[in-house]
């Protein structure tokens, strides 16, 4: 899977964040890494584990385990993680990379595009953030399609002869109103009568 191979290659490609960190540590943040390679999410993460009981402050590592938690689909502890990336130090950019991936996974797209959009103007130069924020938009918008799929035609052929009328919201989405409705259908009007006024 393409999504799991740039992750996978985003843990393990370019750490040049192991400064200050013991040599015990950065032997388990590399065990980490190797296991992450290989696909072995759950191995990564214990390593990760046992680095942050070491160095409970480094964002990278919280980061490389958001990442493994992410591969690993234990979406909710990416996301965490990603969170106390970010608190231990907000300019390492993975943090919002992991906060941004794992909302989307969570359904969260609101959230997860402006994440992304904050994220990609604090750091404008990295070329993956954008690309992840085109994912959460891509995202949020199919969802938003989905709310509105209009009945097939099977479904519309029933319909034909009831009366309803067909509105639209301020986006041209439509949404159904029935003279059953009672109090919808005076809205309704309103809107209706509000949209004839503009054309």
């Amino acid at each position: 899977m393409v999504e799991n191979a740039e992750a996978t290659e985003a843990v393990t490609s370019g750490e040049n964040s192991t400064k200050g960190m013991s040599r015990a540590v950065k032997d388990l943040r590399d065990a980490g890494n190797a296991h992450v390679a290989k696909g072995a999410w759950s191995r990564a993460i214990n390593c990760y584990n046992k680095a942050i009981e070491l160095d409970g402050n480094s964002a990278p590592l919280y980061s490389n385990r958001a990442a493994a938690e992410y591969l690993n689909q234990t979406y909710d502890k990416a996301f965490d993680d990603s969170l106390k990336a970010i608190s231990i130090d907000p300019t390492w950019w993975k943090g919002y990379k992991w906060k941004g991936l794992s909302l989307i996974k969570l359904k969260r797209w609101v959230e997860a595009v402006e994440v992304l959009e904050k994220a990609c103007e604090q750091f404008s130069d990295v070329a993956e953030l954008k690309e992840n924020l085109e994912t959460a938009r891509n995202e949020l918008e199919h969802a938003q399609n989905l709310l509105y799929v209009l009945p097939g035609p099977e479904m519309m052929k029933k319909l034909d002869g009831i009366p309803v009328f067909i509105v639209t919201d301020e986006q041209g989405q439509p949404f159904f109103i029935t003279y059953e409705d009672g109090q919808q259908v005076d809205a309704a009007g309103s809107c209706v009568l509000d949209s004839l006024s503009r054309n």
